[in-house]
């Protein structure tokens, strides 16, 4: 601000002071007309270098002349009561300077080196990413939900021997999961010494930034006493990534098998963030999307997740400022909330669980139900006229409190990684009012595919393809999809320049995905819809009959069961040998505590009252299920269930589906074969019963 603030000195004093002492007003306009200047021309500059961008580091450089050097870029936060702290844009970059030396001087990394990332959300994790892209060193995010047989994958397959890691904790999994020739070399951001993994080279962050720093003076001091810089010029040549170069292997957790290592490459990144520019600015329904440096970004998802990657690039190259959550999960709402972002990503739970809040929030009252059914059904209305706003009448009395929970200026959303319910989406676009963009994609496209556009009433669809991608659905004949072309219904198939260049060291598994012709078959089924938006159906894998010949597809059903506020969790099965369906259910917690409270035969049979054992109690009682069956099944039917695609009978279960006891994927999706084997015996006596 330096800058700016000298020009307006200069300009105030040169400026024409008419008699009537109004001189503060016409300075004023003065300043306004030169700051609007220089945000144009910063606006311009950015602009050019995001055209031009050919790398990954590019995007950054771009947002740099978006918010100039001292623009806020990464905040941090302490503790629950301290504010969220800002490093400039031009601070960050020395940081990425610095430790990009560290790496590729005492290290010894070269171009095309892996560096494994092993550490929850943070501005030193991004810095040393930024260092990655700089240099030509390839990411390689590991994430404890994936499992230690999981990461000992990966770090075998990879042969990385650097990795970053938040905490001494971390550090000590990669080097005992690492083989002994990889002898990986370990830089930690928050360490103590008491708990370092003994035998490994061990650097702090702090520590690998101030010798990198160390170098980079020392190489400026060589340049100008020896007065020939060529030799450095040669050095960083060579390090200089590549558009074709890989940028980051990010392996998918999936839900069968060992994780497979999806590569991404400068290009994909780039033309990704490209496309998400250019798509969110379309006008279709009057609500297009600019962000620039005056946004800001909360980043809470995991690194590991694409629509995360994409979104920090996407904010990057725009110039945003960004904030990170603290880790702990508890504090989340409470760092969202401190933030304040205007711009957000978010998978489907984190929505519906902010909906189901709200319903809750209401449900002993008929009066407050009532004016928030009236609420949403007003605002739904909006929508549907291409008013997307938050200053109605029904804002102020209803929806503030739910805008005020994300930090109370949040201008955009964008929703993937999971389906969505249409109801959840709904309530979403009426409460936040703003656009809330839902989009469909997988790492092997860089997250991308399809996108709702900007303000786009419908929440029964995923949108069309993206500006720059091409789909088309193929035929399917094990998920009842036998002429995708005459029946508007198949595999979704995506080509175009985010698709990924194969999985690492697996060339036979690459093929089934990606077809020598570019696409990539990701294995879901879409349905496309009169004004060519698509509809997201299921997995291919996902499908299967019943005895009777009925296709199932089990994740509408159970998106439908979760909305709900009763529902926590859902997973709906049924055999192909059987003429009905299963589901094993997972109450909230308040529906448990709401039950007891009126049944007190129930209460009894708790051990305690922590939330264990309440959910424990609640879901041993019969009433309780029978309860929440028929709520399913009348529900199920209001939402336009076949009857053959109700549960018939269900099992409670008290303790939640996680990535952590391998019942779902770090992205929040059920892992079903799991799943089938978790609750064989259950699934089994409850057919015993129901079709015996």
């Amino acid at each position: 601000m330096g800058g700016t603030v000298s020009t307006l000195s200069n300009a105030r004093s040169n400026s024409y002071c008419p008699k009537d002492g109004a001189c503060g007003s016409s300075n004023e306009v003065l300043k306004s007309n030169l700051v609007e200047q220089q945000s144009g021309g910063k606006q311009q500059a950015q602009q050019k270098a995001l055209a031009e961008a050919r790398v990954t580091f590019d995007l950054f450089l771009a947002g740099l002349e978006a918010a100039s050097h001292d623009g806020p870029c990464l905040g941090t936060r302490q503790t629950a009561s301290a504010p969220f702290v800002y490093s400039t844009y031009g601070e960050v970059l020395q940081e990425v300077r610095a430790m990009a030396a560290y790496l590729t001087g005492p290290l010894g990394l070269t171009r095309g080196s892996f560096v494994g990332t092993f550490s929850s959300n943070s501005a030193s994790l991004v810095v040393l990413e930024l260092a990655c892209y700089s240099s030509g060193l390839v990411i390689v995010p590991l994430y404890d939900t994936l499992g230690r047989e999981a990461c000992s994958h990966i770090l075998q397959e990879t042969q990385l021997n650097v990795a970053f890691c938040r905490s001494d904790k971390q550090a000590a999994t990669v080097f005992e999961l690492g083989s002994a020739e990889q002898a990986i070399r370990l830089i930690v951001a928050e360490p103590s010494e008491a708990e370092q993994p003994a035998g490994a080279a061990v650097i702090s962050y702090v520590d690998a930034i101030a010798k990198g720093r160390e170098l980079l003076q020392q190489r400026r001091e060589q340049k100008e006493n020896s007065g020939d810089g060529q030799q450095q010029e040669d050095a960083d040549a060579n390090r200089r990534p590549q558009p074709s170069d890989l940028a980051v292997i990010c392996y998918t957790s999936g839900t069968t098998g060992q994780p497979k290592g999806v590569m991404l490459t400068n290009d994909n990144l780039v033309k990704g963030v490209h496309l998400v520019t250019d798509t969110i600015k379309e006008d279709t329904f009057k609500h297009s999307v600019e962000l620039n440096s005056s946004d800001r970004y909360f980043s809470y998802l995991p690194m590991a997740h694409i629509l995360e990657r994409m979104c920090q690039l996407f904010a990057f190259a725009h110039g945003l400022s960004m904030g990170f959550f603290r880790g702990d999960r508890a504090g989340l709402m409470d760092d969202l909330r401190e933030c304040q972002p205007t711009f957000m990503a978010a998978v489907p739970k984190v929505l519906s669980r902010i909906r189901e809040r709200a319903l809750t929030a209401v449900s002993g009252s008929r009066l407050k139900s009532a004016i928030l059914d009236t609420a949403l059904s007003r605002k739904s209305r909006r929508l549907s006229q291409l008013r997307v706003d938050k200053d109605t009448l029904w804002d102020r009395l209803v929806f503030r409190r739910v805008q005020e929970g994300l930090g109370g200026r949040v201008r955009f959303v964008a929703v993937g990684g999971a389906p969505i319910s249409a109801d959840t989406l709904n309530f979403v676009k009426a409460a936040l009012g703003c656009p809330v963009v839902q989009g469909f994609g997988q790492t092997e496209t860089c997250g991308l595919g399809l996108c709702q556009r900007p303000g786009d009433p419908a929440s029964n669809h995923t949108g069309r393809p993206m500006l720059g991608i091409e789909v088309r659905l193929a035929d399917a004949p094990d998920a009842d999809c036998p002429n995708a072309e005459a029946d508007g219904r198949g595999e979704l198939c995506i080509r175009g320049p985010t698709c990924f260049a194969g999985y690492f060291k697996q060339p036979e598994r690459s093929a089934e995905t990606l077809d020598s012709d570019g696409w990539v078959h990701t294995g879901d089924i879409a349905q496309l819809l009169p004004g060519g938006s698509y509809r997201i159906v299921d997995r291919v894998k996902h499908l299967f009959k019943l005895a009777q010949g009925e296709y199932i597809a089990p994740e509408k059903i159970e998106l439908v069961y979760c909305l709900n506020p009763a529902i926590d969790q859902v997973f709906v099965d049924g055999r192909s040998e059987r003429s009905c369906l299963l589901g094993i259910v997972v109450p909230t917690l308040d529906a448990a505590k709401a039950w007891l409270a009126k049944n007190p035969a129930d209460t009894a049979a708790a051990a305690g009252d922590s939330p264990p054992e309440l959910l424990a109690a609640a879901c041993g009682s019969a009433g309780f299920k029978a309860h929440l069956l028929g709520e399913l099944q009348q529900l199920g039917k209001q939402k336009g269930l076949q009857s053959f695609e109700q549960v018939k009978a269900i099992l409670l279960h008290p303790e939640p589906f996680s990535a952590e006891n391998d019942l779902m994927t770090p992205t929040m999706k059920l892992k079903r074969p799991q799943l089938r084997k978790r609750f064989a015996d259950a699934f089994d006596a409850m057919y015993a019963e129901v079709e015996p």
